[in-house]
């Protein structure tokens, strides 16, 4: 498996798809659509697996096209799907371009893990950002996928729709007690290990 990193020129949202042969996981697509087929086409990828750690916009722009175009269903962890259809909580609203994902489109709500390529790899849920954001585990390819719960050097935000700062505590509390060797692939800036994080990260002091 390769993971290769996308990032939006005016979010700076990180778009990660995991390649496997000719399958590819796809994390939190935050390019515009016409992108993101260039990039799963380059790739060679032929079966699509969409994922997304949390729904505000930033992470889901293409989603719903690129669930119509590879007609595939869209993951998320159970709590996060009323996300999708509501403007504020996916804080589309607040930048001036308010929208929803099409209730038409099939969602696998997910609990405990996601199936990909046949394997299953764990997911937890981390909430404070928002109320169904999760991280996802896999361990094969050394990476933990961190949404916008944990970044290199700083952490997401707690003041939008649905944040909650003590939940944001605990779940950086919780992150903290993963393998440090492990590296994250935050939904902003660059690559980190969790190790670097509880070393130098201020936001994780004295916690």
């Amino acid at each position: 498996m390769k993971i290769h990193t996308y990032t939006d020129a005016s979010m700076g949202e990180n778009t990660y798809i995991v390649v496997e042969k000719d399958k590819g996981l796809i994390i939190d697509p935050g390019l515009d659509v016409e992108s993101m087929i260039d990039k799963i086409n380059e790739l060679g990828i032929k079966e699509v697996t969409l994922f997304v750690t949390h729904g505000h916009f930033d992470h889901i722009v293409s989603l719903e096209a690129l669930a119509k175009h590879y007609n595939v269903p869209i993951h998320v962890y159970k709590d996060e799907v009323v996300y999708f259809y509501d403007t504020l909580l996916n804080a589309s609203k607040l930048v001036g371009n308010p929208f929803t994902v099409d209730k038409s489109i099939p969602i696998v709500s997910l609990e405990d893990s996601l199936t990909f390529n046949n394997k299953s790899y764990p997911i937890y849920h981390t909430p404070g950002h928002s109320l169904g954001h999760v991280v996802l585990l896999m361990k094969e390819i050394n990476a933990l996928f961190t949404g916008d719960l944990l970044f290199n050097g700083s952490i997401g935000r707690t003041d939008l729709a649905g944040c909650d700062h003590q939940d944001m505590i605990n779940s950086l509390k919780f992150i903290q007690t993963f393998d440090p060797k492990l590296k994250i692939y935050p939904g902003h800036g660059p690559i980190s290990t969790i190790e670097d994080e509880i070393k130098y990260n201020p936001h994780l002091k004295g916690l």
